[in-house]
């Protein structure tokens, strides 16, 4: 799926231009900031795999992907074929409301049956 905007580093600077994007509330971007102190707090592991290689500024941690779309045939074939394997096209014609896609943090799909939007319903993450 294309993505924009892909940030190699985690800087304080970026969780502050994420949490605005978002239009979270000031108590999340505390949150994350505070989550980011951690973050670089912390010693990698030491179990498992060496990961004494890695190189956690060359990673990109957050990828913001394209617009969202409303109809099916606009999705990237890659998530279509994703819900073609768990037969969600077919549970949502059959018996679903509406469906959503989530892709990392993101909606990218997002449908409501005509019938249930005009009954005043609406479909948020």
């Amino acid at each position: 799926m294309k993505a924009k905007g892909i940030p190699r580093t985690l800087t304080r600077e970026f969780v502050e231009e994420l949490s605005v994007e978002k239009g979270e509330p000031s108590w999340m971007r505390a949150h994350r900031e505070r989550c980011l102190t951690v973050f670089e707090k912390s010693p990698l592991p030491r179990f498992g795999l060496d990961l004494s290689q890695l190189d956690l500024s060359d990673l990109a941690y957050y990828a913001r992907p394209v617009e969202p779309v409303t109809r099916w045939e606009d999705l990237p074939d890659e998530i279509r074929r994703t819900f073609h394997t768990l037969r969600l096209p077919e549970a949502e014609q059959k018996a679903l409301a509406g469906l959503g896609a989530q892709v990392d943090s993101e909606v990218v799909y997002r449908s409501l049956l005509d019938e249930v939007r005009a009954q005043g319903v609406i479909f948020a993450s």
